[in-house]
């Protein structure tokens, strides 16, 4: 409830350290037995916020944020989903939210691969054959020369 209050109505000087609260809940969900239902509210505004994509694309380390969070979420269904009622009750009710989301994430993964990214040479796998590692090619040069 703490965090979800300090992220809600803190101040913004707080943003930097996001990450680092998030990261706390992830690191205390496995061991959470059961949340209130103010306490699920909260996960899941917690989720719309850094979920948007202004938010996302603000900063690398958002993502990672965001990734700790359905990592706590996850953790809490892992380990004690018969005893988080609220929580499974507020997963059903915000089903669209998570819905939308995946379809933008399936989105983005079908732009391509980014161009730090770098492709397989194509005449590699249309021969069949794999790739001279610097091994092979040093073997093959002492073999042309021996055959001077």
């Amino acid at each position: 409830m703490s965090v979800y209050g300090l992220i809600k109505n803190g101040p913004r000087l707080l943003k930097p350290i996001y990450k680092s609260i998030v990261a706390i809940l992830s690191n205390i969900a496995p061991y959470t037995k059961s949340l209130c239902k103010e306490g699920c509210d909260g996960l899941m505004y917690l989720f719309q916020v850094f979920s948007k994509k202004d938010f996302l694309m603000e900063k690398e380390d958002n993502c990672k944020t965001l990734g700790s969070l359905m990592e706590a979420i996850n953790y809490l269904i892992s380990y004690h989903d018969e005893t988080n009622h609220y929580l499974q009750i507020q997963l059903m009710k915000y089903q669209t939210m998570f819905d939308l989301f995946d379809q933008n994430v399936s989105t983005y993964g079908n732009a391509g691969p980014p161009p730090a990214i770098m492709q397989p040479e194509e005449d590699s796998y249309e021969s069949g054959q794999p790739e001279k590692v610097e091994e092979d090619k040093v073997e093959e040069e002492v073999k042309v020369e021996a055959e001077k």
